[in-house]
């Protein structure tokens, strides 16, 4: 009888070690997740902020670019305006030559005629040379404003990209506390790929 009791005692004393491990455990445990969750915030805090910089700094580089280029483009195309109307005046001004030539020689005498077709010639081959150097210039001109444009699509696709790209890389923690330890991997992978689309991505210029 005596050493059943004994027994008893025995076993209720190891069914109290027992239970008071469970509930250290179990403390343990929740204190374990209960401080995951926080560093597991906190990094979520550091990648948005990270994110948004970058991103915020790319855009602000694209935007004064963009203005840049506007501004170029606008100088381009107002000196392609200025050259062309400086043609069309040399070849109204070559037309008016003729014109003035043709009606003095009916009022004038051979010899001065010979003269004035001398003259006219002249006047004919400046006028081409002025309307070629005029060419000359506005054919690269135009090249070079075509170039700006498409500079400036590709500038304005890249503040378009940048705008979705802090939506993309959102990062989500799973609620179930079973994926701790997978979302934790899982969300610094995300971390150090967002900075990667961030720097190889968008190269900077």
């Amino acid at each position: 009888m005596n050493e059943l009791q004994s027994l008893q005692t025995q076993l209720n004393n190891l069914t109290a070690v027992i239970d008071f491990a469970d509930s250290t455990k179990i403390a343990e445990i929740a204190d374990l997740k209960q401080r995951h969750q926080q560093e597991l915030a906190t990094i979520n805090i550091l990648m948005e902020e990270t994110v948004r910089d970058r991103v915020d700094d790319i855009r602000g580089k694209y935007e004064t670019e963009l203005n840049i280029l506007r501004r170029k483009l606008e100088i381009l195309q107002q000196e392609n305006h200025e050259l062309r109307s400086k043609v069309a005046d040399e070849k109204d001004s070559v037309l008016t030559t003729i014109s003035r030539s043709l009606r003095d020689k009916l009022t004038l005498n051979q010899p001065t005629i010979a003269q004035e077709n001398e003259n006219l010639e002249e006047d004919m081959r400046k006028a081409q040379e002025s309307t070629l150097m005029l060419k000359s210039v506005i054919i690269p001109l135009e090249a070079e404003i075509t170039q700006l444009k498409t500079l400036l699509k590709q500038a304005k696709d890249k503040i378009a990209e940048l705008e979705e790209l802090p939506r993309e890389v959102k990062i989500l923690f799973s609620s179930n506390e079973q994926d701790y330890d997978q979302v934790s991997v899982s969300t610094l992978i995300s971390f150090f790929y967002c900075l990667f689309i961030l720097k190889f991505k968008i190269p900077m210029k």
